[in-house]
């Protein structure tokens, strides 16, 4: 009999029952754990598209009221061109370009976003060589619809549900997402 047994302590070790209870029970932290980080990226996710969407908004209401003020057809923003379309609503940054709220580009949509924001997240034309070729994930995928709409598509993943849209016809910003 050994020294550690006279005294009524167990051997070193664990037994296999003990063993796979602490296994299930780490295993049922971690799966709590996983569903807990999922929300919290899905909720990051829509705070983001929110954010950017509602300071959107907010830039080109505050372009559409100086421009009506100064009865100007472009302004100045942090040393940035912006152009109006005939209703007065940003339609273009930088290149002067046609702003008319009818024929709105993909490539106008994203000058107008580069020239909104000061340091805007990065971005990549939906369905461009570019996004193909592109290296370093872009944050927003921009596309242009009817003409008339600029979408700000969250590009984190593939088919993503987190976008806000620009009417250029009556600057209404409208922002989806799954949870709405």
């Amino acid at each position: 009999m050994s020294s550690r047994e006279g005294l009524g302590l167990k051997p070193f070790g664990f037994s296999l029952l003990e063993f796979c209870l602490v296994l299930i029970l780490i295993g049922f932290l971690a799966m709590i754990g996983f569903r807990y980080y999922f929300d919290t990226i899905e909720d990051s996710k829509e705070s983001l598209v929110r954010f950017q969407g509602a300071t959107f908004s907010r830039t080109v209401q505050n372009l559409y009221g100086e421009g009506k003020v100064r009865k100007s057809r472009q302004l100045q923003l942090d040393g940035v061109v912006i152009y109006l379309n005939e209703n007065g609503w940003p339609a273009s940054a930088g290149v002067r370009t046609s702003v008319r709220s009818t024929n709105q580009t993909p490539r106008e949509c994203e000058a107008l976003w580069h020239g909104v924001f000061k340091n805007a997240p990065g971005t990549v034309i939906a369905g461009s060589i570019e996004e193909d070729k592109a290296k370093i994930a872009k944050d927003f995928r921009i596309s242009s619809i009817k003409g008339r709409i600029c979408r700000y598509e969250l590009a984190r993943g593939e088919n993503e549900q987190y976008f806000f849209d620009y009417d250029v016809t009556n600057g209404k910003v409208n922002i989806f997402s799954p949870k709405k």
